[in-house]
């Protein structure tokens, strides 16, 4: 089966996947990109496609780009089996969305954030949500109810099936998709050796990596931390805007990792801190745990009112860091192995292969 996941690499979903279902035989898949975020994760390799030539800084080498783009998304559409659209249809031409559109390939859509979170419905669920929308919220210009119903229906219109996690799933319109399937993160756990918590560290490193300080909750985490380093002893480093590679080496050797204590759901740097074996603090909120997040989820609960008393819990225990550190790794190679998702998406994939083909039995590939 031929895969060509299209046209975003939110939090390297599209790279670790593509990775992923490579290594399974008989597969083949590969990643069109044409935003910013594309160049995350993906290196050297054939099975990335990267577009991202500027036309004011460099216009020779943007014209021969155009063209040597025209005839290799064509190439790949013609070539795909499925297309795995990730977050949005940004970025891609019109024509090149309307010969998408005639090749007719079966498709699904993976929604992850922005794309669809709906702050009308969100608030009603998280109050933390609510009042940091209010107060300089970093995607309040992109998240809103118009916005997530016409992302639906654009993706209804071009007949794509959802792939969703707990907090997703809650934004999405059942009247226009009667079908969908749940995904779980899919992670290179080779890229990521355990390092847990040591027993012996007396001085344990407290780490928060926010892109985003207002949706992550980063002021009351920074106040919480400097209120407790006046009792206790230990390290605090907040990783902001810095080189990716940088940032995953202090995590790989942190005890502690902070992710965000007011959106409600955990994301990728959650994802890798566990990889790597440490303790997670981060905010899940009753709905996802309502709505399928696996039960063992070792993630310390942890929100506005309850961080400094969890801080402090996990900066006094070495021993408990140490064992949700390990719950953490185990947790990971349960649900984010990119290996066992992989299998996951392929089984997907055939479903709605086969789902088109009952609805158009008459079509003919392209």
């Amino acid at each position: 089966m031929n895969i060509l996941f299209l046209p975003n690499n939110i939090s390297s979903i599209s790279t670790s996947s593509v990775e992923a279902i490579n290594r399974i035989p008989g597969n083949s898949a590969k990643g069109f990109y044409v935003n910013k975020y594309a160049h995350q994760h993906i290196g050297g390799s054939d099975n990335f496609y990267f577009i991202g030539i500027s036309r004011r800084k460099r216009p020779i080498k943007w014209i021969l780009e155009e063209f040597k783009r025209h005839f290799i998304f064509r190439k790949l559409v013609k070539w795909a089996d499925v297309i795995h659209w990730v977050y949005d249809d940004i970025g891609l031409k019109k024509s090149e969305i309307r010969f998408l559109l005639r090749a007719n390939k079966p498709s699904v859509i993976e929604w992850v954030g922005s794309d669809i979170r709906n702050p009308s419905l969100l608030a009603e669920l998280n109050p933390y949500y609510k009042h940091a929308y209010s107060n300089g919220y970093e995607y309040a210009n992109y998240e809103s109810p118009i916005q997530s119903t016409n992302n639906q229906e654009k993706f209804k219109g071009y007949k794509a099936i959802p792939l969703v996690n707990p907090e997703m799933a809650l934004f999405l319109k059942k009247n226009l998709f009667p079908e969908s399937y749940f995904v779980s993160p899919r992670m290179l756990l080779d890229n990521y050796e355990p390092q847990y918590p040591s027993i012996e560290n007396k001085r344990p490193l407290v780490v928060h990596s926010p892109t985003a300080k207002v949706a992550k909750g980063s002021e009351f985490i920074i106040s919480v931390v400097e209120e407790l380093q006046r009792e206790l002893d230990f390290d605090f480093k907040l990783l902001h805007q810095m080189p990716r590679a940088e940032v995953m080496k202090v995590v790989s050797r942190c005890d502690i990792f902070i992710d965000q204590i007011i959106l409600g759901m955990y994301g990728l740097a959650s994802c890798e801190a566990m990889c790597y074996g440490k303790p997670v603090m981060c905010y899940l909120m009753p709905a996802v745990l309502r709505n399928g997040l696996p039960e063992d989820c070792p993630i310390v609960n942890t929100s506005v009112e309850t961080i400094k008393k969890n801080l402090k819990e996990l900066l006094v225990d070495s021993s408990l860091r140490n064992n949700i550190g390990k719950k953490s790794r185990a947790y990971a190679e349960c649900y984010f192995d990119s290996r066992k998702n992989a299998r996951q998406l392929l089984d997907i994939y055939n479903k709605v292969i086969m789902k088109t083909e009952e609805c158009e039995p008459n079509k003919t590939t392209s």
